[in-house]
This record gives C-alpha cells, structure tokens and sequence, in this order.
C-alpha cells in the first residue's frame, strides 16, 4: 500500500500564517524524488494537490513556469536534508497554492504515491496509521503481533493515563470504548469484557525526554491474531471521543 499521512502545518509566523508540508519519507528517493529534481505541483479540480516529476530535459522552464503558474500552480525543486551523512530528499511546499488545493493549516492529508506520482487528498474524518508490528515474549523469545497507539491525540479523545477501555475484536476491525463512565464496580466491568470476549486494557504511560507523559495502547498475543491483522499491515485508527476503530484502508472516501 503506497500511501502515508501529512499534517499540514503553519511555516509563516503567528501573524501571518503559511499552510505548508516539510517532509523527507523514506519512500519519496524510491519514487524518484531525489534532491535537485523539478516536481511541478498543482491543485486539483474537487480537491487536494498533484506532484509530478517534471522531463529532465526540459529547455525552456520558463514556459513550463508560465504554463504551470496559470493552472495554479507552482514549481518546487526537491531539497534535501542529511541524516548521518547521507543526504535524504526533503518535499517542502507551502504558501497561497495550498489553500486553492482547498487546505488549511491543521489538515490531516492522505498522500497516494507511484514512480514520479505523489496525489494528495484531505481526510474527511480524523485518521492515524497504526502499525501491526512484532514482539517477542517469554523465555523463548517467541514472535508475536503487537499493536500499539501512541500520542497526545490519545488524550484528545478521552484516553488519558490509567483509564480502562474494552477491546472487540472482529474480522479486520477492533473498536477500543473507554468504560470510565457508567460501571460502578470493577468487577462489573470485568465480568460484561468476558461475557462478550472482550480484552480489558488499561492506557499506560510513556515518559518523553523532557519528563512529559503520553498516553499509550498495547495489544498483542493470540486474541490480536483473531481480528485478520498481519504483521507489519498499516491500519487505519479513526477515534472520536471515547471511541476509536481500526480498520484496514478504505480510500474509497478519499477520491482515490
């Protein structure tokens, strides 16, 4: 699956804001990408933007900038940033195109991508990539997946520290519901989890460098392989408050 998820952020100031992306993915040198190459990028008619890679052998950029300017558009050279002495490309746009693209700072956007090819369209819900990932318990170190959700937008949604969720699994899909509220025991809330194999979780704790706390899920083990997961899958999290589903990618909605 050739996709990943953006935030558009502010790169101008306070005062005078500016919606852009800065971004060096892995897969953007893979896809062609690499730094010094023109990508032309231009807003698409129902919303979200196009980057192409532009003909190496173009003689005449001025017409290409023209041609492109008049389409609302605009043309980026791609950039690049050094990871341990090695230069990795950097996708930096921003300014007056993306709002013609129809989006705003704050913007969670969905990136598709092929050979030369990045299509980008705005969520029309809230959605984070999870991974399905792999651990090894026990004294044999045996492998199992692992599914862990991480973030201060846990805590946007109700999931802080030390609250007590049930998970339910189905086929491709678990739904994480906070219980915080409405049972009074316990016990209660143990006993409804098993009636309706359900995993009881408690939301744990991570500390960061600076000693600030965020909010994490884990779930991993045989009840896990239940819901159709494989490992190393990316799935979609779509939370509200109290709730979160996950679900394997459905870009139907997204105009891919």
């Amino acid at each position: 699956m050739n996709a990943q998820l953006f935030s558009i952020t502010n790169m101008g100031s306070k005062k005078y804001p500016k919606p852009g992306i800065s971004c060096c993915p892995g897969w953007l040198q893979g896809r062609g990408f690499t730094p010094g190459v023109l990508v032309q990028a231009l807003p698409e008619p129902d919303g979200g933007a196009v980057f192409s890679l532009c003909d190496e052998n173009i003689r005449k950029y001025s017409e290409l900038d023209a041609a492109t300017q008049e389409k609302g558009g605009k043309l980026i050279q791609m950039g690049y940033t050094t990871v341990k002495g090695a230069r990795i490309p950097l996708l930096t746009v921003c300014g007056q195109f993306f709002t013609d693209a129809g989006l705003a700072i704050g913007d969670t956007v969905m990136a598709r991508h092929d050979f030369g090819l990045i299509h980008m369209r705005k969520t029309p819900y809230t959605v984070k990539f999870v991974h399905i990932s792999k651990i090894n318990v026990g004294r044999l170190k045996e492998p199992m997946a692992r599914l862990r959700l991480e973030g201060e937008w846990l805590a946007e949604f109700g999931f802080v520290p030390d609250s007590l969720l049930t998970a339910e699994a189905g086929d491709g899909c678990i739904v994480f519901k906070l219980w915080d509220e409405g049972i009074e025991k316990y016990k209660d809330l143990v006993r409804y989890a098993r009636q309706h194999k359900m995993k009881l979780i408690q939301v744990k704790a991570t500390k960061s460098a600076y000693g600030k706390l965020f909010p994490h899920i884990d779930v991993y083990g045989s009840w896990l392989d239940r819901t159709g997961f494989g490992l190393g899958e990316k799935i979609f999290a779509l939370p509200e408050q109290g709730l979160i589903k996950l679900q394997k990618p459905d870009f139907g909605g997204m105009g891919f």
